[in-house]
């Protein structure tokens, strides 16, 4: 037995993937990640890919932990739109990691060049003269959301 046929049968034991033979074919039918046995349904929301570049630029071997982390969290938050906020103070609640990896692993990126840092004054009626200065992050290179962004956007 081939290598690959007993990986498809450590799927199958698992519930993660049914097969059917057609002919001499194996057709794969994707399950529930849970082994439920359930048909596959691909989420609505909170769903993003990995770009291949992540492996094929070397990036699982060049980033330490921090930096997978926060390359990972920005590649969430800017699946729709390329530059996000992120406040750091929020990052224990929101991702269960501290906000001192967050910022190093940021630190990281923007070392790598993979990401560029904004900051801009927004309005806070409640902050010392009526502004405070929030960072926005945008994806560089391979990683940068489908939507270019224009030098115009932020300098």
């Amino acid at each position: 037995e081939s290598k690959m046929s007993r990986n498809w049968a450590w799927m199958r034991e698992r519930n993660l993937v049914a097969t059917e033979r057609i002919g001499r074919q194996l057709q794969i039918i994707r399950l529930q990640e849970s082994g439920s046995g359930e048909a596959y349904t691909r989420p609505k929301k909170g769903f993003f890919y990995v770009p291949f570049a992540y492996f094929t630029e070397e990036w699982h071997q060049k980033l330490s932990l921090a930096g997978t982390t926060a390359l990972l969290i920005a590649l969430s938050r800017s699946s729709h739109k390329p530059w996000f906020n992120l406040p750091l103070e929020r990052a224990p609640e929101w991702y269960a990691i501290s906000a001192d990896t967050l910022k190093n692993g940021f630190d990281e990126l923007q070392d790598q060049q993979l990401l560029r840092i904004h900051q801009r004054s927004v309005r806070n009626h409640r902050a010392r003269g009526g502004t405070v200065r929030i960072n926005e992050y945008a994806l560089l290179g391979s990683f940068m959301t489908p939507q270019r962004i224009r030098s115009e956007d932020r300098l």
